[in-house]
This record gives C-alpha cells, sequence and structure tokens, in this order.
C-alpha cells in the first residue's frame, strides 16, 4: 500500500520482516573491503569457525595416520614470521589471522589432555559415569602426564620453527 507522496506503507509484521531481511543480507563496504555485520556476520563466523577446525582436525588425523608431514606445525616464531606477513597485506587480514589463531588455540584447548580444559572436561565425564571423582592420586599422574605432552608439544613446535626459521 502506498501513501499520498508515493511511500511504501507496510504492516508491522511486513516491516519487522524488512528489517530482518535487512539483517541477514546487510553487508557494509569499507575502503573496498566488504563488511558482513547483524546475523550474516554470525553465520560467516560459525562457517570460518567450522573451516577452521574441519581443516585443523583434518590435518591433525592426516599427521597421525602417517599421510602429512608435521613439519607445518608452528609455534611463537612461526606465528611472529607469519604475523609480520600478513601484516604487510593490511589491518582486516591481520585480524582474520588473530581469530584463526583463536579458533585453533580454543580447539587445541578443548582436547582430552588432563591439564587443558579438555582434560577436565574428561575427568568430569568420568565422574559422571562412575558417580565418584577419580582419585586425587590419579588426578595427578593424569596431569603430570598431560603437563609432560604439552612441553613436549611445545618443544617439538619450537624446534620445528627453528629448523625452518631463515636467516638473512
Amino acid at each position: 500500500m502506498n501513501n499520498s507522496r508515493g511511500l511504501k506503507i507496510m504492516s508491522g509484521a511486513s516491516l519487522a520482516l524488512a528489517i530482518l531481511q535487512s539483517i541477514c543480507t546487510a553487508v557494509l563496504t569499507i575502503s573496498g573491503i566488504r563488511l558482513a555485520i547483524g546475523l550474516t556476520a554470525f553465520v560467516m563466523a560459525v562457517k570460518e569457525c567450522y573451516f577452521v577446525i574441519s581443516r585443523s582436525l583434518g590435518y591433525l588425523y592426516d599427521v597421525i595416520t602417517g599421510r602429512e608431514a608435521a613439519d607445518q606445525l608452528g609455534g611463537p616464531i612461526r606465528i611472529a614470521q607469519v604475523s609480520g606477513q600478513v601484516a604487510t597485506a593490511g589491518f582486516f587480514a591481520l585480524l582474520n589471522l588473530a581469530a584463526i589463531i583463536s579458533v585453533s588455540i580454543g580447539l587445541i584447548n578443548l582436547f582430552p589432555i588432563p591439564m587443558l580444559d579438555g582434560g577436565h572436561l574428561l575427568f568430569y565425564g568420568i565422574e559422571a559415569v562412575r558417580g565418584k571423582p577419580l582419585s586425587e592420586n590419579i588426578q595427578e599422574i593424569g596431569f603430570r602426564i598431560g603437563l609432560a605432552f604439552v612441553l613436549m608439544l611445545m618443544i617439538f613446535a619450537t624446534w620445528n620453527d627453528l629448523i625452518h626459521l631463515k636467516f638473512l
């Protein structure tokens, strides 16, 4: 329905639907860079997180099964190198890298290693099944094994960094 000025008049439901559609499909362009806002941004973020997690788990599976080499695992030195390279591409590229690193660290934190949050969840799950918690001695042994595993992973990643370090 149009009013005397030719403007479209909408009912409350139609207006709400139009607003929802605009929020869902809203993309803002700043300096040639498309930025999603609202629900579109949320959906895109979920898809990107899913992609990072699935690729990370796929790579780890391939390393364990021997189809991929573990030389792609990097530590703080490689993160600094890549960050420097990405920073030359601009702020939004660097922000994207920070998000990828954040999701990757969150994924690692959920692994069922007793020193990490995933290990705590594992202990809670065992407690739920057993009806009582594991003894303090068993938990302490688990934490020590978890600490050893995390330290070995850190040393391995740093070693990989040092091997691939290119001196000028």
